[in-house]
């Protein structure tokens, strides 16, 4: 989502431009205030959000003679006028579920500080999740990265050699199990409302996609940087989103089932979609590791397709 352009006024320079921000959002935070501090500090504005600017004194005092006289500082009207336009364009810049977070603040250090203060929490909170998980993994499933078609490693970033294959990981980690690659694989959901891959070459007629993330069992919240169709088995997905940071496809029980006229049938080692107007089995598949799992290679014409489309 994108703004128009803005401009407040400025003592040096008359205008600061807000062209084409994304909103800030959990997801966007990050890109947003990198960009926000790069514009106002090119502006000499910044001093007001990081509160090193402070409001000047509402009155000045004078003498006259035997007199002290008390004077409306002009300065402090100037700085409030700049502070307000100032918060008022970054609060255009914020998405509608983030708007509420700031609406008892009285300038724009009170602001920004309530936004670092809320994002970063979030952040920290989130590495934490990642560096407790990272220490704790004992099996790894890595997919290859290419690139003019020649391997490139995802652990020491050489080219010529696969994850599962470099010797300063395996040096490294001695007690992590590196799990065969396999995107064919799908796991069959029935409490997910959506078609996940994480691997880009399962999709064809790929479009980039501006929505939220997809929340996770742990509430965190995985990035969808865009959404196409998949065809494989003679089964058609038309929708189907694209999370890289995913180490699992996923199909949904639920959006199999719409799509289709379907219903699944489960039972204590296998699984089977039946067509719910004929009973003929559309998608059938076993369980692995406690979960059911289905195999869904891409349709030979549908893939020579995508590579056109995803060049």
């Amino acid at each position: 989502m994108t703004i128009q352009i803005t401009t407040i006024p400025n003592s040096s320079d008359p205008s600061i431009r807000f062209v084409n921000l994304s909103r800030c959002n959990r997801l966007t935070y990050p890109q947003w205030a990198f960009v926000v501090s790069l514009l106002l500090k090119a502006f000499d504005l910044f001093k007001f959000v990081d509160g090193s600017h402070p409001r000047p004194p509402p009155t000045l005092t004078e003498n006259d003679g035997d007199k002290t006289i008390e004077k409306t500082n002009p300065l402090a009207d100037y700085w409030t006028r700049q502070d307000k336009l100032l918060s008022g364009e970054l609060v255009c810049t914020l998405d509608t579920t983030v708007v509420s977070l700031v609406t008892h603040t009285t300038s724009s250090h009170e602001l920004w500080t309530v936004l670092l203060n809320f994002f970063g929490k979030q952040l920290r909170a989130r590495l934490l999740q990642i560096k407790t998980r990272h220490q704790s993994i004992k099996k790894w499933t890595p997919y290859p990265i290419r690139n003019n078609n020649r391997h490139i490693c995802q652990y020491c970033g050489y080219i010529g050699h696969t994850f599962a294959n470099c010797r300063n990981f395996k040096k490294n980690n001695p007690d992590v199990v590196i799990i065969p690659y396999n995107r064919y694989q799908w796991i069959v959901d029935s409490g997910a409302s959506c078609h996940v891959t994480y691997d880009l070459n399962n999709l064809a007629y790929c479009t980039p996609y501006n929505g939220d993330g997809i929340i996770i069992g742990d509430d965190s919240v995985v990035p969808i940087p865009s959404v196409g169709c998949f065809r494989s088995l003679n089964l058609s997905f038309p929708k189907v989103f694209h999370a890289p940071l995913m180490s699992k496809n996923i199909l949904s029980v639920s959006q199999f089932c719409r799509d289709n006229n379907a219903v699944i049938v489960l039972s204590y080692d296998s699984f089977c979609f039946k067509d719910c107007s004929t009973g003929r089995t559309l998608l059938k598949g076993t369980i692995e590791d406690g979960m059911y799992v289905a195999t869904l290679p891409p349709s030979s014409a549908y893939t020579a397709t995508a590579s056109n489309l995803l060049v």
